[in-house]
């Protein structure tokens, strides 16, 4: 029996969030100014010094593996080595080793709030879905990014109000690899089965572990590049997720009726 959606999990990166035009350059002009404020130097040349680490971002992250057990430990070693790598670009010492280590957690809020890197089409259907009365859905965040960052993007673009749902993150769930223990940590956040949820992705990967567990799932192709996964929905946009998600709603009404 088809069930009603109550809960709309949403990825982040490459689906609410456009990370390859919108965010680059106001994370790195925030990152500089709020690192400049804490350890001096010009902002610009902090935000160059991130730009630059990211261009090459292939070679610092070689030896990684993001997707073994230890894979949020390992983040954490990333994110460590792009901090050194931008001490020593500005020529400036690095703190203690305590320091560097709050520091490793601690820039990620306030590189990423003064920035709305939503896609338009993203903000459309946010606005379409919140503000329906008649679609009383609770929505929710499933990402491989960490806390701070997560939170720091929802406020950034002025949203963080209407996702009342559950915010998991890879520090969340004690890991990087957005598995089926991630989406079932989701769930069980959320007090809703898989069949009552909808997960909204941009990597057919992910979509296809969601179909596994039973939940809705709808792949969006901003590029055109993927083939429509089984069991999900692919949209090249959010634009119809709204009319959507009513359709599944209404089925799952009919069906409990």
């Amino acid at each position: 029996m088809m069930s009603t959606i109550t809960h709309v999990f949403f990825d982040l990166h490459g689906t609410l969030i456009d990370s390859i035009n919108r965010l680059p350059p106001c994370y790195q002009e925030a990152l500089g100014r709020w690192m400049a404020a804490r350890y001096g130097g010009d902002p610009a040349e902090w935000a160059e010094a991130n730009r630059l680490i990211l261009e090459d971002w292939a070679s610092y992250v070689a030896d990684l593996d993001l997707s073994g057990d230890d894979g949020l430990d390992q983040f954490w070693e990333a994110e460590t080595r792009k901090l050194r790598a931008m001490f020593r670009l500005t020529e400036r010492p690095y703190p203690p080793p305590e320091e560097m280590r709050h520091l490793v957690q601690a820039h990620h809020y306030p590189a990423t709030s003064r920035c709305d890197a939503l896609y338009p089409d993203a903000r459309e259907a946010l606005a379409a879905i919140h503000e329906v009365d008649d679609l009383p859905l609770i929505l929710g965040v499933i990402t491989h990014a960490v806390t701070g960052h997560a939170e720091g993007l929802l406020n950034g673009a002025g949203v963080r109000a209407w996702f009342t749902g559950p915010i998991v993150t890879s520090d969340v769930a004690g890991h990087f690899d957005k598995d089926a223990d991630f989406l079932r940590l989701a769930f069980l956040r959320a007090g809703a089965a898989p069949a009552q949820c909808a997960i909204v992705e941009d990597v057919p990967q992910h979509v296809q572990v969601a179909v596994r567990l039973g939940a809705r799932a709808v792949l969006i192709d901003r590029t055109g590049r993927y083939s429509p996964p089984d069991g999900a929905v692919m949209l090249p946009d959010l634009l119809e997720l709204p009319g959507l998600l009513r359709r599944w709603m209404m089925e799952g009404r009919t069906a409990d009726d």
